[in-house]
């Protein structure tokens, strides 16, 4: 009768052992698995975070690009290989009908935007529409010894 209960004992013993390897083996695996999910989200979330800022560079490129364009377009003796290099860099990139603004304003047209307008219209082209500002908006500090402005 002992004898039994000793081989019921040593079943329950040898059953649990293995049902607690395997709960080990799970916990883990599952240890393993969420690691691994976390890991992914952290090199999602930086590589996200890269490209924002690359995409933040662009458009600061861009930007720059555009304020020089004009303020050289602005100079009473501005260079006009200068000029013209930024402009034909400018038309590579700009939709259409920010082009077609640009040139109006460059070569003087009759009813052209002023430049403050096109300034206003390049920041909603490189920062979208929630980002609209009025022409009057953009600060200008004029020199003195330049009446272009």
């Amino acid at each position: 009768m002992i004898d039994f209960f000793v081989s019921i004992l040593e079943w329950i013993l040898k059953a649990s052992g293995f049902f607690g390897v395997f709960l080990i083996a799970l916990k883990l695996g599952l240890a393993t698995f969420f690691t691994k999910i976390i890991e992914f989200r952290i090199e999602l979330e930086k590589d996200k975070k890269l490209e924002d800022y690359k995409i933040d560079q662009l458009i600061k490129l861009k930007a720059d690009m555009i304020a020089e364009l004009i303020l050289e377009f602005n100079k009473k003796n501005g260079d006009s290989n200068r000029l013209n290099k930024l402009a034909f860099d400018a038309s590579l990139w700009l939709p259409k009908n920010l082009v077609e603004m640009m040139t109006k304003m460059l070569i003087k047209e009759p009813n052209a935007p002023h430049y403050k307008q096109v300034l206003a219209e390049f920041r909603v082209h490189l920062l979208g529409e929630n980002e609209r500002i009025s022409p009057e908006s953009i600060a200008h500090f004029p020199d003195p010894s330049q009446n272009n402005m």
